[in-house]
């Protein structure tokens, strides 16, 4: 007998997956788990002048991380107050 479960809440997934691997992370996270897609957003603000943004955060103590891993673009990341880790890019 298999034993039935139900999520009450999910507020956000965000999934990092290998090029190709779209129907391998559909097949866990709709059929296995039986959650929903929804579209991604899109973004609510471009932003011009990454860098003194960056700037501006690491001079408030909140530490900035630049990450290069996805050329064309500048990319870092950083903390809320909360601890929720937040990106910011700027594409060239």
């Amino acid at each position: 007998m298999t034993e039935q479960f139900s999520f009450e809440r999910v507020d956000h997934v965000q999934l990092a997956i290998p090029a190709g691997g779209e129907v391998e992370c559909r097949a866990f996270w709709g059929g296995l788990l039986g959650l929903p897609e929804a579209p991604k957003p899109h973004p609510a603000f471009r932003i011009h002048g990454i860098r003194p943004l960056a700037d501006r955060l690491a001079a408030a103590g909140y530490p900035v991380t630049w990450s290069d891993d996805v050329p064309g673009q500048d990319r870092f990341h950083c903390a809320d107050p909360f601890g929720n880790r937040l990106e910011f890019l700027e594409l060239h």
